[in-house]
């Protein structure tokens, strides 16, 4: 198993930074097709020498995509003036990665700069620069914590936005303390202080630019086998750095979150491996409460490697998230997926993604014209492989198909692409 050297859950995303990993996973509703490539093109890719403390990184990736805008096939052919639905984006990167100990503790640094280029809708091209950044700080063997700022950047995705005129970068950015002290008897205490922050390049309704400072705290059971239990509290006040209307309909400036959690890992056997998240999250909306949500969340996953060469993982997940339309206030979705692989050889694998995504939207702020609520479902299967013929080069190449069905005209849609990469590291 994958193992991450440091990783930040909110609400609205979660960022981990995977050993000396040239990209940053990022997990949001809104980045779906990013998670998949760097999932597919960069997990077996290259595994750092641990004698080296910095590393250089160089990518490429070719990726042509068939339906770049998510246009619903019921539209005309000419939607776009003429011009092609398709489009093949080049992207370059170049990172340095570094891992430096003193005593106890422990510096780690991921960054790079990766450039977009669009052959067919130039207005998109933009250069991003990503960073992960993490100290290890340890006081003794039992108190000890991280300090961490991660800024991922990204092009929104077009499957909900349908605006093809303009580009639309956003920058997730996260700042967080934690510390954790080992009381003895298996038992610890943890708690962090965080603000996570989303800026648009262009105001996104659905999704506005928003700071969220949280605090949290919580107690965790650890077990020798490696099994574990913990409980933790989150509480977070938000402000929209974005001010925007639905028509003629002003929309919440602030919020609170409340978020219970209880979380379990348990090492069933040495080839099994079974997670679970329970918990329950509550937004208010000073002032609109009509657009207040809560409920449960959480999900499983299975992680089983009957085998040195194969693995199978599974997860059924559910999630809340805002989503500020006439038509809705927030959306809420049910995930599956099922991922096998198989390490070929010691240079080469091979890698499956299935995924099933069912999503409601509620809170219509406008119901007289909208009297029944919008409900998705986004199916996706993915193949990718890995090759190292050396351990400092690694080329991937993986194909993806996806649809999306609506009871909601327009918001259907199908892509199929394909992507390429190489990378070498120094």
């Amino acid at each position: 198993m994958v193992n991450p050297r440091f990783r930040f859950e909110h609400s609205h995303l979660t960022i981990e930074r995977r050993s000396f990993h040239p990209c940053i996973v990022l997990h949001h509703p809104l980045v779906k097709g990013s998670v998949l490539a760097c999932m597919l093109t960069g997990a077996g890719g290259v595994s750092a020498d641990t004698d080296k403390t910095l590393q250089l990184v160089a990518r490429y990736e070719q990726l042509h995509d068939s339906n770049l805008f998510r246009l619903s096939s019921t539209l005309p052919a000419s939607t776009l003036g003429g011009r092609p639905w398709s489009d093949t984006i080049r992207i370059g990167s170049a990172g340095l990665l570094l891992d430096k100990s003193y005593s106890l503790q422990r510096i780690e640094l991921n960054a790079s700069l990766v450039n977009y280029k669009y052959q067919n809708y130039d207005y998109l091209n933009f250069t991003a620069l990503n960073y992960a950044a993490a100290w290890h700080w340890s006081i003794t063997p039992r108190l000890r914590g991280t300090l961490q700022a991660t800024q991922r950047q990204n092009s929104n995705s077009f499957s909900d936005t349908q605006d093809v005129t303009q580009r639309n970068v956003r920058t997730d950015s996260v700042l967080r303390a934690q510390g954790e002290y080992d009381m003895g008897a298996a038992v610890k205490l943890f708690g962090s202080v965080d603000q996570f922050r989303l800026r648009n390049e262009e105001l996104l309704a659905q999704d506005r630019g928003f700071k969220v400072q949280s605090v949290a705290g919580g107690v965790r059971y650890v077990l020798p086998s490696g099994s574990q239990l913990s409980y933790r509290l989150r509480k977070g006040h938000g402000e929209y750095s974005e001010e925007a209307t639905v028509t003629t309909t002003p929309l919440p400036t602030t919020f609170n979150n409340t978020e219970h959690e209880l979380t379990a890992r348990w090492v069933a056997t040495g080839k099994t491996t079974l997670y679970a998240r329970v918990a329950h999250v509550s937004r208010q909306y000073p002032g609109f409460a009509g657009s207040d949500f809560s409920g449960p969340v959480g999900g499983l996953r299975l992680s089983w490697q009957p085998t040195a060469k194969l693995r199978l993982d599974a997860t059924a997940d559910r999630d809340w998230r805002s989503y500020q339309t006439q038509y809705s206030s927030y959306a809420s979705g049910n995930r599956f997926t099922l991922t096998p692989s198989w390490q070929a050889t010691a240079h080469t694998s091979l890698r499956m993604h299935l995924e099933q995504y069912d999503e409601d939207y509620g809170g219509a702020i406008d119901r007289a014209n909208f009297p029944f609520d919008r409900a998705d479902t986004t199916r996706s299967a993915s193949l990718g492989l890995d090759w190292r013929p050396r351990d400092s080069i690694t080329l991937g190449f993986w194909l993806k198909t996806e649809k999306r069905v609506s009871n909601y005209s327009g918001f259907d849609f199908k892509n199929n692409s394909a992507n390429f990469s190489a990378q070498i590291s120094y």
